[in-house]
């Protein structure tokens, strides 16, 4: 996405959300039941397409920042795991391996 685009998609999740609050609040200030259902639920409605125009727009800058892993990331931070774990149980079986020839050759 282009930065017109991202600042165009945060500038709709705002007014969505200012809309929204604005229908909650009518609603509590004209308490008659067809207003309070009726602003109530298309309140929450954009509300939540306000939330989740901002939560794409947060997921994709974090996938551009590079800051989530990607699966080539998690493979080869599973194989460095690995080769740590094999290398540290290679050392101690080496000093197991030692410490008995050592008895062994007294």
């Amino acid at each position: 996405m282009k930065a017109r685009t991202i600042s165009r998609l945060l500038t709709v999740a705002a007014v969505l959300a200012l809309m929204a609050l604005a229908m909650m609040l009518w609603s509590l200030f004209d308490p008659r039941p067809i207003v309070l259902v009726a602003f109530m639920s298309v309140g929450q409605g954009l509300g939540t397409l306000s939330l989740l125009l901002y939560g794409s727009v947060l997921l994709f800058d974090l996938w551009t920042a590079r800051a989530l892993p990607t699966d080539e990331a998690q493979a080869e931070a599973e194989l460095e795991a690995k080769g740590a774990s094999a290398s540290e149980g290679a050392s101690a079986s080496e000093g197991v391996g030692a410490g008995e020839n050592k008895e062994v050759s007294k």
